[in-house]
C-alpha cells in the first residue's frame, strides 16, 4: 500500500528525485527566498516531478480516454504538480513576464482539469474523506488559475481569448452545481 505522503513512497520518488524536491520545497517555503529563486525553484519542481517515471505513466493514461485507478499517494502528486503550475504561472506574472504566466496557467488548468475528471469518475464508494479533500482542492485551485489567466489574457488585451477562459469558468461552475 503507498504511503500518505508520496514523496517518501519509492515507487513514485526515487531517493535522488526526493531530495531534489525536499530541497526545492524548503526554498519555496521560506518567506526570505528572493521572486527570482522563487521562479527557478518552481520550475525546476516541476521539471523533477515532470520527469518521473511514475507521473509520466499516469499522465499516459489520463491522456487516454480511460479512466485509470489513480491511488491517493499518485493523486497528491498530480495535484501538488499542478498547484506548482499555477504557483510558477503567478509568480511569472508578478516578475512582468506574460508569456511564461499565460503558458503555466494553461498547463496548470489542463492538469487540474484532467485529475478532477479522474476523480470524479472514480465510483463513489471508492472515494474516501482524502480524496474527496483532494476532489474539493483540485476544484478551487482551478477556478484561481482560470479566473487568474483570464485578467493576464485581459491585461494583455486579449479580451476574445479572456472571455473563452471565463465560459470555460462558467461552465465548470454550472456542470459542478448540477452534479
Amino acid at each position: 500500500m503507498a504511503s500518505k505522503n508520496p514523496y517518501t513512497d519509492r515507487q513514485l520518488v526515487d531517493e535522488k528525485s526526493h531530495k531534489s524536491l525536499t530541497l526545492c520545497r524548503t526554498v519555496l517555503k521560506s518567506p526570505q527566498t528572493p521572486q527570482a529563486t522563487r521562479v527557478s525553484c518552481l520550475a525546476r519542481f516541476v521539471a523533477l516531478l515532470d520527469a518521473l517515471p511514475s507521473v509520466r505513466a499516469l499522465d499516459r493514461q489520463l491522456r487516454s480516454n480511460a479512466t485509470p485507478h489513480i491511488s491517493t499517494s499518485e493523486c497528491r502528486l498530480l495535484l501538488d504538480r499542478s498547484i506548482a503550475y499555477r504557483d510558477l504561472a503567478q509568480a511569472f506574472h508578478r516578475l512582468g513576464d506574460s508569456c511564461n504566466s499565460t503558458y503555466n496557467y494553461q498547463r496548470a488548468t489542463t492538469l487540474l482539469q484532467t485529475l478532477f475528471s479522474s476523480i470524479s469518475a472514480q465510483e463513489e464508494s471508492e472515494i474516501c474523506a482524502d480524496r474527496r479533500e483532494m476532489a474539493d482542492t483540485t476544484q478551487k485551485a482551478l477556478m484561481e488559475a482560470l479566473c487568474d489567466w483570464a485578467e493576464i489574457e485581459r491585461t494583455m488585451g486579449r479580451n476574445t481569448i479572456a472571455k473563452r477562459i471565463q465560459d470555460r469558468a462558467a461552465r465548470l461552475t454550472k456542470s459542478l452545481a448540477n452534479s
